[in-house]
């Protein structure tokens, strides 16, 4: 029985360039376990802030600028309970879901209430009359 050997380097599908195996992260489902493009390529596609502007713009309809217009708009925070944004994060983008309009941004605690309060007004009448009942 022979055993075939990977070869030690693959050609990536991007920038068309032969690298050595360990310029490419895994891939489980890839046949020779390795993703098509190498790190590099991989990583300026990618770029946290890329992935952030992309979703932005797909999702909500807003550029960088817009979101940072926004947010200075709001005073630097959660237009709920004003915390600012943790470090290395952004604030949820908080928008109505049947018309897609942005209305606010909402840190993730904030944002995850109202979605359980939007969801079933029950659960906010009961928050506000345990409050109340203080």
């Amino acid at each position: 029985m022979s055993v075939h050997a990977l070869p030690q380097t693959k050609v990536c599908t991007k920038c068309k360039k032969r690298k050595s195996r360990d310029k490419f992260y895994a891939a489980v489902k890839a046949k020779d376990g390795l993703a098509s493009w190498c790190k590099h390529c991989f990583n300026r596609r990618f770029s946290k802030e890329q992935v952030d502007e992309n979703n932005l713009k797909y999702k909500y309809g807003l550029t960088m600028q817009d979101y940072a217009q926004i947010l200075v708009k709001q005073g630097g925070g959660c237009m709920i309970c004003e915390e600012p944004p943790p470090d290395g994060r952004r604030l949820c983008v908080d928008h109505n879901h049947k018309t897609g309009r942005v209305r606010a941004l909402l840190c993730d605690s904030c944002n995850r209430r109202l979605g359980i309060f939007e969801a079933n007004r029950e659960v906010f009448e009961a928050y506000l009359s345990f409050f109340e009942g203080e």
